[in-house]
């Protein structure tokens, strides 16, 4: 098990955190890496692994996923700033925090968005939600801030249960669902 708390990481070579049968649990903590070419996450966890991220914010531009949950595990994110999640076979709930391009819920995944989870679009690129292949994402509100087409992508039997969905009146919210998804 590890612990981490006021701490700042910088990296950029690689992935910043790279576990696997590991738990993690941290705490007000700054991570930043520059890693884009061969756009390793800064977190990397699989295999069954655990983390427990709050009141921390984890950024890197311009990769697939800053935090990437894989094989099983688990994570739980809360009151963060994220730039990116990828999560593949795996489990997260995600409470009062900030997105900052993408979440993808891919491969038998299941994410729980507690309270207000606010999507702030900052890669023109991406767009802001992907569940796919028989995942499903729950949860009260997210918060969409930008226009993109889509905002929310839905694809191979997968579903999203939200209670709420706010956006400015200038943003025409654009989700795509595929005849296998609701």
């Amino acid at each position: 098990n590890i612990a981490i708390e006021n701490c700042k990481m910088k990296y950029e070579d690689g992935n910043v955190i790279n576990v696997r049968n590991t738990s993690i649990i941290a705490k007000n903590i700054l991570v930043e890496s520059k890693s884009i070419e061969n756009s390793y996450p800064s977190i990397w966890l699989d295999n069954g692994s655990y983390l427990n991220i709050s009141e921390s914010r984890i950024v890197q531009e311009k990769c697939s996923a800053t935090i990437m949950l894989k094989g099983s595990s688990n994570g739980i994110l809360e009151n963060s700033v994220i730039t990116s999640i990828s999560m593949d076979d795996s489990r997260a709930l995600i409470k009062d925090s900030e997105i900052l391009e993408i979440l993808c819920v891919e491969n038998f995944s299941y994410a729980n968005l507690q309270n207000d989870i606010e999507f702030l679009g900052e890669n023109p690129g991406k767009i802001d939600m992907l569940v796919s292949e028989t995942s499903v994402v729950t949860g009260d509100n997210i918060i969409i801030n930008r226009v993109a087409n889509p905002n929310i992508k839905l694809i191979d039997d997968s579903n999203v249960v939200l209670k709420k969905i706010s956006y400015r009146e200038d943003i025409n919210l654009n989700v795509e669902v595929d005849e296998s998804s609701s």
